[in-house]
């Protein structure tokens, strides 16, 4: 035998164990494998060989097996439709069956079995279980008891739950208000309430009668039409109605609806855009639909933080808006600066004011600072650097700056020169000058932004570094900056400095490391 057939040998017995190592895993994929010899000792059986169950109600059937779930399938047959099947549980011994309709159904239990013979094959055993339910007849007992329907939306079919044979009459206690047929089906006139009575008559004589409150409504939804800003909600009801409402919306993607309703509360919901566009808002209640157009819009303030003088007037300027859109304007703070119906604000006194802007159902918050003339300037001589890059080595280069350079080519244009009138101190030095001159305000302040005004200096200490308070950082206030949420404003103070990167804005952090706080243009 050469070397290439006992290569070939060797790959034919590969490829045998591999196919018996897939054969054996195949069959350890059930967790229990039953074996041909055992089948004949398996049983499956209903505890009863019958069952009894009311019109519209359910009954479980319970059986009694030794058959792992795992290697058996069941199939239900039922010999008519006076029953029908609900469920049955993952281990099929039990099923629930419903009563449809008087009458004996037979039910039959075809269970397969899946077994190994001793050579490996795979067979399949029948087991066949019978059982029958008997349906009776349930108490009759009328469809609704209490029913809300709208004036004008059409007949409205109410039955007696279970009646097999008698005589049945039904009347309206106010047919003005809703009118109902021999059958049962009531028409809603007019507003109001009436009782609907179905009489049944006995074949012995015997009467019982089953009574519907009956209401006729006027459903209203509060809004028809509305615009609505992006990411903003806004409530919808239905007045004239407590009954049940459904609501759902045209297009989800721009606006989505969820029933809010409590019980006992008119109908209600929350409506929340999602994005620019427009859908049609629906709620199907007391058998009308009722709609209202929602377009969502996406207002956006193209300025939203002013530093500014007394007597100057900004222009609050907002895209994202249409034609439907109505904005309306306040001021919380009308001494330090007004806002005209057209958006107009005029700065009045030194302080700080937030002119919110009221449009679509969201709120929009413009930040106007108010102060003294070469305060607001350095500020504005601040900005023009913003982006700047950070440099100690070149901080007085066109372009570079450190923060006490940044400061000081801040303040030089309005003649403040903090002690050099051609280079910049260090931020300590600064500091130290400030103090020395008196141009400061309490360091409590930093707590107190009401106190602070634009242009004034945050002097910030860190580890000892031998300088005038340990002093080594140094930024300019700006002012505050409001946001508004639920009708409430809140805010924080806003500074510029140059950070160690570059020129950038940034709220203020670390005002428990403020060591003096600067005036110049004190």
């Amino acid at each position: 035998m050469n070397k290439r057939t006992n290569t070939i040998k060797i790959i034919i017995l590969s490829a045998f164990m591999l196919l018996a190592a897939v054969v054996f895993s195949s069959r350890e994929a059930y967790a229990s494998d039953i074996r041909g010899q055992d089948i004949y000792q398996l049983f499956f059986n209903f505890n009863s060989d019958s069952y009894t169950v009311e019109e519209n109600d359910v009954i479980t059937l319970s059986a009694n097996t030794n058959i792992p779930a795992d290697c058996v399938s069941v199939e239900y047959i039922l010999s008519n439709n006076c029953a029908q099947i609900e469920s049955y549980t993952g281990n099929f011994n039990e099923v629930r069956i419903k009563g449809n309709a008087c009458g004996i159904t037979e039910i039959i239990a075809e269970v397969k079995v899946k077994y190994y013979n001793e050579d490996g094959s795979e067979g399949t055993y029948v087991i066949v279980a019978k059982t029958t339910v008997n349906v009776l007849p349930g108490a009759e007992y009328i469809s609704e008891q209490t029913v809300y329907r709208a004036a004008g939306s059409g007949g409205y079919a109410l039955s007696v739950i279970n009646f097999h044979e008698g005589i049945l009459e039904w009347s309206s206690s106010n047919p003005l208000v809703a009118s109902v047929d021999e059958k049962g089906v009531v028409n809603p006139l007019s507003e109001g309430q009436a009782y609907i009575t179905a009489v049944l008559t006995r074949p012995s004589g015997i009467k019982e009668s089953y009574t519907c409150s009956f209401y006729v409504t006027n459903p209203v939804i509060s809004v028809t039409a509305s615009n609505l800003a992006k990411d903003a909600y806004m409530n919808i009801t239905v007045s004239g109605t407590a009954g049940e409402a459904v609501w759902y919306s045209s297009d989800t993607g721009v606006a989505t609806v969820y029933s809010n309703v409590y019980e006992g509360q008119a109908p209600g919901a929350i409506i929340t855009a999602v994005k620019t566009g427009s859908a049609v808002i629906s709620v199907n209640v007391d058998g009308i639909t009722l709609n209202c157009n929602i377009t969502v819009t996406d207002p956006q303030l193209k300025k939203d933080f002013y530093v500014t003088v007394r007597g100057t007037k900004q222009i609050i300027n907002i895209t994202g808006l249409n034609d439907a859109s109505r904005v309306v304007y306040s001021t919380s703070d009308s001494r330090v600066a007004t806002v005209s119906s057209t958006g107009v604000v005029t700065a009045k006194a030194i302080g700080y004011a937030a002119i919110v802007a009221s449009v679509d159902g969201t709120e929009l918050t413009v930040s106007v600072n108010v102060g003294k003339k070469k305060g607001v300037k350095a500020v504005l001589n601040a900005l023009k650097a913003e982006g700047a890059v950070y440099s100690q080595a070149r901080r007085m280069q066109k372009g570079y700056y450190d923060c006490s350079s940044l400061v000081w080519r801040s303040y030089a244009p309005v003649k403040i020169y903090f002690g050099d009138r051609y280079y910049a101190p260090v931020a300590a030095n600064e500091a130290k000058y400030l103090v020395k001159h008196k141009k400061t305000v309490a360091v409590k302040n930093i707590n107190r932004l009401n106190k602070l005004r634009p242009g004034d200096l945050l002097f910030f200490k860190g580890n000892k570094n031998g300088r005038y308070k340990n002093i080594y950082h140094v930024a300019i206030y700006m002012g505050q900056q409001g946001e508004s949420y639920d009708g409430k404003v809140y805010s924080y103070g806003r500074m510029i400095h140059a950070n160690g990167s570059n020129v950038s804005q940034s709220f203020i952090y670390n005002k428990d490391k403020v060591a003096v706080i600067g005036r110049p243009a004190k």
